[in-house]
């Protein structure tokens, strides 16, 4: 956690979990103190990676070593037959409004929008609260993109 907004985040998505009594958060040592008899340390730790996509470490109590997991079986490659080419799409810049509080925030965002299918560059503007998107794609998805991946509601500018 860098941020207070994040601190927020981490204390809503644990607020209400199964056996959390009290949840406090410190931004300067970037700890989480969770209290409560009946809480899953474990449950904890995923529930807070999972709302934060951060790595998070368990300080304590320590956790058991995990025990051997079964061997997954191979995946089989579906080939795909090649489709008929046309000529090629436009190249578009779009550039949206999406609030941002803070760096990683917005550095969370650019992450996020790059992995979409067809963006070649995202740029965040901290200052503005804009993203200024380049790629093969629609706008439209774009936008639907953006909020289901990231949570956050944006809007062509």
């Amino acid at each position: 956690m860098h941020c207070e907004g994040c601190a927020r985040k981490v204390r809503k998505s644990l607020k209400g979990f199964q056996g959390v009594e009290d949840v406090i958060t410190d931004c300067k040592s970037h700890k989480v103190v969770v209290k409560g008899e009946k809480a899953d340390p474990l449950k904890v730790l995923e529930r807070v990676q999972k709302k934060s996509h951060r790595k998070v470490e368990l300080l304590s109590p320590i956790p058991k070593p995990p025990a051997e997991e079964a061997k997954k079986p191979e995946e089989k490659e579906i080939v795909k037959p090649e489709e008929k080419k046309e000529e090629p799409p436009q190249v578009i810049t779009v550039v949206l409004k999406v609030h941002m509080h803070c760096e990683a925030c917005a550095q969370e965002i650019k992450r996020r929008i790059q992995k979409m299918k067809g963006v070649e560059n995202a740029e965040p503007d901290l200052k503005n609260s804009q993203v200024a998107v380049k790629g093969v794609f629609e706008a439209t998805q774009l936008l639907d993109y953006v909020s289901r991946r990231t949570g956050k509601r944006a809007v062509l500018v």
